[in-house]
Order: C-alpha cells, then sequence, then structure tokens
C-alpha cells in the first residue's frame, strides 16, 4: 500500500499517526507532505510537486487550523471548501483514494463546526471515508471516564495513543477495499485550483532582500528575507486571486497589505513563535481579503511596527512564495469511490479495540503526569 499523508500539526507529531502509517508493514511506500499552524491554503505548497498516481491513498488532515481561522473570520468557508475539493479531485482522477480526518480542538468540541459539516455533507455522502476524531474524544470521555482534557496533549492535539490509533484504523479500512471496483464518480461540485508562486517568481522593490536557508529535523527551505518597506509584484496572467502566503513564522514579524487600497491581509504578530530559540516554523496563512488580480500585475505592502522585548529577531518578512487561487475557470469535482466495506463515516470505536486503546490512553497519561511532576 502506497500512502501519502498531507496536512499540518497532527500529521507532524512524533508517535502519532504520520509513525502509524510509516512503520506499518502494509504500507510499502509513505510520504508526508505536512507542516503545522497553517490553513488549507497550504495546499497550495504541500502538492505543487506531488505525482498522485504515484500513491493508493491520500489522508488529509486541515479541518483544525482551517475550522479555527473561519471561527476568527481569517478565512471563508467557501474558499476553504474549494481547496479540500481540488485536492480531493487531483487525487481522485490520478487514481489516488482520498481519505479524511478530522481532527478536534478542545475548544471546539461542542460548539458548531462549518468547515467538518460542509465536508461531511459534501464528501461522506459522495463515498469519502471520514474519519472523526471528535467523536472519538467523546466517545472515550462519555464511555470510559476521560476528562476532555486528559485526551489532549494541549487544546489543538490530541494525545499520540490516540492519533496513532486513528492512522491504524485507516490502514485497517483501506486494506478492506477492493482497488480494482473503485470508480470514479463526477459529482455536479466544483472548485477553483490552487498554484503556488515561489519567491523567485516575483518582484521586489525597496527595501533589502537576503537568500537564507532554514533547517528543523523535518525540512530545509530556501527562503527570501525582506525588511519592512519591500513592494511585492506577482503578476500571474490570468483571473486569479492571491489566497495566502508561505513563510517562517520564527522569523517574520508584521502587516502584508493590499497595495492598491491599503486593505490589511495579514497581520504577523507571534511574539511565541518569532524568536532566536526556533530557526524555522513553516507556515502558510489565507489572505482575508483575498487580493483579485484580473490578469494585471499586483502589489503587496510589508510594514512592520518594532518589536519590544528581548531575544527577537531583527524585523523581517522571510518568504517562501505566494498561493494563488485560479479563478479563470471553476473545474468539476470528481470522486474516487471505494465498493461498500462498511460505513464511509469512521465516528464508533469497536468495543474491544476501544478497551485496548484505553489502556494505551491510560498510560500516556500517566506518563505526561510524571513528566509534570518531575519538571516541579
Amino acid at each position: 500500500m502506497r500512502v501519502l499523508l498531507t496536512g499540518t500539526s497532527n500529521s507532524i507529531i512524533p508517535a502519532g499517526i504520520k509513525r502509524a502509517l510509516e512503520i506499518d508493514p502494509r504500507v510499502t511506500a509513505f510520504t508526508n507532505a505536512s507542516y503545522g499552524a497553517s490553513g488549507s491554503v497550504a495546499i497550495g505548497d504541500h502538492l505543487r510537486n506531488v505525482d498522485f498516481s504515484q500513491y493508493e491513498v491520500c489522508v488529509i488532515d486541515y479541518c483544525v487550523n482551517e475550522e479555527v481561522l473561519l471561527s476568527s473570520n481569517a478565512s471563508t468557508l467557501e474558499r476553504a471548501v474549494s481547496n479540500i475539493f481540488a485536492l480531493v479531485d487531483r487525487a481522485s482522477r490520478a487514481g489516488c483514494l482520498p481519505v479524511l480526518a478530522i481532527y478536534p480542538t478542545q475548544h471546539m468540541l461542542y460548539i458548531e463546526r462549518p468547515f467538518e459539516n460542509a465536508l461531511v455533507e459534501s464528501l461522506v455522502t459522495r463515498g469519502v471515508p471520514v474519519f472523526n476524531i471528535y467523536d472519538y474524544v467523546i466517545g472515550l470521555n462519555e464511555r470510559q471516564g476521560f476528562s476532555v482534557e486528559e485526551l489532549f496533549l494541549d487544546p489543538h492535539h490530541v494525545l499520540r495513543k490516540l492519533s496513532f490509533f486513528v492512522g491504524r484504523q485507516i490502514l485497517d479500512f483501506v486494506e478492506a477495499i477492493d482497488f480494482g471496483a473503485l470508480e470514479l464518480v463526477e459529482t455536479g461540485e466544483t472548485y477553483h485550483s490552487l498554484e503556488f508562486i515561489p519567491y523567485a517568481d516575483l518582484c521586489f522593490d525597496g527595501g533589502e532582500m537576503q537568500e537564507v536557508v532554514r533547517k528543523t529535523t523535518l525540512m530545509s527551505r530556501n527562503l527570501l528575507n525582506v525588511t519592512p518597506g519591500t513592494r511585492l509584484t506577482v503578476e500571474t496572467g490570468k483571473a486569479s486571486e492571491i489566497a495566502g502566503i508561505t513563510f517562517n513564522l520564527s522569523r517574520s514579524w508584521g502587516v502584508l497589505s493590499n497595495a492598491e487600497n491599503g486593505a490589511h491581509l495579514l497581520e504577523i504578530a507571534n511574539k511565541s513563535q518569532f524568536t532566536l530559540d526556533r530557526e524555522l516554523v513553516l507556515v502558510s496563512l489565507p489572505f482575508h481579503p483575498t487580493v483579485p488580480t484580473d490578469g494585471r500585475a499586483v502589489s503587496l505592502d510589508y510594514t512592520a511596527n518594532p518589536v519590544v522585548g528581548d531575544n527577537y529577531p531583527d524585523l523581517g518578512l522571510e518568504l517562501l512564495g505566494l498561493v494563488v487561487r485560479n479563478c479563470e475557470q471553476s473545474h468539476p469535482l470528481a470522486i474516487l469511490c471505494p465498493a461498500a466495506v462498511g460505513p464511509r463515516l469512521h465516528e464508533m470505536i469497536k468495543p474491544g479495540r476501544e478497551k485496548a486503546l484505553t489502556r494505551l490512553l491510560h498510560a500516556e497519561i500517566e506518563q505526561i503526569s510524571e513528566r509534570k511532576r518531575v519538571s516541579r
């Protein structure tokens, strides 16, 4: 089984879903195209060089951050759903089965989640397998007596053992599928594709620029560091909109604005991440509002005010590129549907497996508690 995983922080946490997929003997090839703290606009960067025909399964994890972005009015439901449709369609048309994993956050557990609802309504009903970990958490809370807080490493990430379990559940489901009986179904839905424009294809005016290399244990990226007062200009040559930006959060601070009308597109002001202690925190975030191009060149202004405090890098924006949504034409959504092998929406854990999982979760919770006691 050849598996592609694409998503955000839950997909890169050690010993979680990533580990489950990469060590399972049923998986003969595994690629992880993910990084954390990003919205679904990251699909433009994550998958620009991916050949889906080389994989049989694509596991998709973008719901956590997108739901947060929507709740803070930093994105729109229509655009977020279109991004996932673009990914599902591209995988499906290449013969790669899309599987959706909906990871939870603590604060959204018992409130309305429009992104999740839209994806379940539009994808599950058309045959896309969806694993809803919100329901796993609620079930473990109600049936096994875990508090909600115990089931999370932090407010945005479930326990590693639970995430690992999700990966195994996905593989068990996929193993039962007859890939020879998959059917590509046109849905009647449409979407707009995402493209990525690297910094080398942009024009810059004002400010200073320097190419830098930043690394983590998981990746290395060439980036362009620009100083406040820089104007970025992009020309797509077609009707499109500048949908977002991919940049290094640990070396970026300031505001990006539409040079034509001064509208603020994105404020980058995360003091906990803007630090010399971390070399690279690569993220992709949406612009809201987006910047329509109408086939002409458009410009963005980067400005920044000083940061008060110690241990902060020099003011700057470390840029990988821009994400562009092609508005020239809409594309029809097709979905690769598996033969009937069970429920499409996975909300419940089988009793026998839940007991085994419960023991593992109790052990992880005890380990976390012990580390906290030692650290005191």
